[in-house]
């Protein structure tokens, strides 16, 4: 994954986004890891709720970027 240009993304975005980029960046592997491995948990767990892959996506982001995703 070209986690420069998803950096570059996530840092052009307002909030709570900029501030997980650099948490990230600081946490490096490990930020990565974990915050992906919340994000994905809670896709999956949306879609198989009946939820579409766009409710499912926007709900994956917004807990990344709350509280918990930061936290993690």
């Amino acid at each position: 994954i070209g986690w420069k240009g998803v950096d570059d993304y996530i840092r052009a975005m307002p909030g709570k986004g900029t501030q997980l980029a650099k948490l990230l960046w600081t946490g490096n592997k490990e930020g990565f890891t974990e915050i992906g491995q919340l994000g994905a948990e809670v896709l999956n767990r949306e879609l198989g709720g009946g939820k579409t892959v766009k409710e499912a996506s926007a709900i994956a982001w917004d807990s990344i970027t709350s509280d918990e995703g930061l936290k993690n």
